[in-house]
């Protein structure tokens, strides 16, 4: 199957006030649904992991360091990322971190983190 990485900013950094993320939404939450899409990518027969991104644009090592040798067939990246107008340079540091990984994955995008399969599966059928 597939080895697909999970992408997000950690939860413990995450601005819960912002109006473009769910109201109610909080840090257990989201670790909840990661570890849930964890167990469902896994059940699925994938191979899965988690990167956790700073907000910090310059912060960003551990991403690209996920992809140096590591073939990587799909990556999801989460709503923390995609959702808020603020996050807008960081979404496009990581998509750039992402077009430079040899082979360059499918991306899928999620709303919240326990929606991943459906994700995978979305872009790689």
């Amino acid at each position: 199957m597939a080895n697909v990485m999970m992408i997000g900013i950690h939860p413990d950094e995450v601005d819960f006030s912002d109006p473009a993320l769910p109201l109610g939404l909080d840090a257990d939450k989201i670790f909840a649904g990661i570890t849930l899409s964890l167990d469902q990518l896994k059940a699925a027969g994938h191979e899965a992991s988690v990167v956790f991104v700073s907000a910090d644009t310059a912060k960003l090592d551990a991403l690209a360091e996920g992809f140096a040798g590591n073939a990587v067939d799909c990556v999801t990246i989460g709503g923390g990322v995609t959702r808020p107008p603020k996050n807008m340079e960081l979404l496009e540091a990581v998509l750039n971190i992402i077009a430079g990984a040899n082979p360059v994955p499918r991306i899928a995008l999620v709303a919240s983190p326990d929606q991943a399969l459906a994700a995978v599966n979305r872009v790689l059928r």
